[in-house]
């Protein structure tokens, strides 16, 4: 087990990958499985999955997985060893691109450059609860944070889905940019002189599925 993995275990409730993505998708929201539910005016959540297998060009092979309102997809998709990508989003119709999104239902943020050598090896996350936890500073507190192996990704999820539409998806994005700012300070990442920017639409390990590390996210 990983320090940041450890560390949250030691003062936080985990949760199953199939009640996090309920929360994040309430039953209902996504369209149904089947051709009777199509025209239902309701989208779905798309999953990525990278897989072992190797193309004729050399690639690895792709698998874009539609996730639909019985979220059946996850428990296929975590019982493979797989690296797999999926965004808080709904989507009309296969394509995960941003023109296809329809609704954000929780904004993620990527956190890396936690583990300080230097200094205590929690000094990183240590410095971002405590952040969170006085409204002296800028850092939202979020619904869930999850280990991704070599990091941490925080879900802020939202009560009702904010529908992406382009000058809304603009704000969301000066929005994401300043909070990330805020979130790489130089006291939590070691990394604050490579902030990683990262659209609303990008794609985040989907919990439960494998790191990089072999652990689980």
């Amino acid at each position: 087990m990983n320090l940041l993995t450890k560390y949250l275990e030691t003062y936080f409730d985990e949760v199953t990958y199939k009640d996090f993505y309920r929360d994040i998708f309430p039953v209902g929201v996504l369209q149904c499985k089947g051709k009777d539910y199509y025209g239902d005016s309701k989208y779905n959540g798309i999953i990525v999955e990278v897989t072992d297998e190797k193309l004729n060009s050399g690639k690895p092979k792709v698998l874009r997985h539609t996730l639909t309102d019985d979220l059946e997809k996850l428990d296929e998709v975590v019982s493979r060893d797989n690296f797999c990508l999926m965004s808080p989003i709904s989507y009309a119709g296969k394509t995960r691109d941003s023109s296809m999104a329809r609704e954000l239902y929780a904004l993620t943020f990527d956190l890396d450059g936690l583990i300080s050598t230097d200094k205590s090896p929690y000094s990183g996350i240590k410095e971002l609860f405590w952040q969170i936890e006085n409204t002296d500073y800028r850092i939202p507190k979020p619904t869930y944070v999850v280990s991704s192996g070599t990091g941490l990704h925080l879900y802020y999820v939202f009560e009702k889905p904010i529908p992406l539409f382009e000058n809304v998806l603009e704000q969301l994005e000066v929005y994401k940019r300043k909070l990330t700012w805020f979130l790489w300070h130089d006291s939590i990442s070691t990394l604050h002189d490579k902030i990683q920017y990262e659209p609303v639409c990008q794609g985040f390990r989907v919990v439960g599925t494998i790191t990089k590390t072999g652990e689980r996210v």
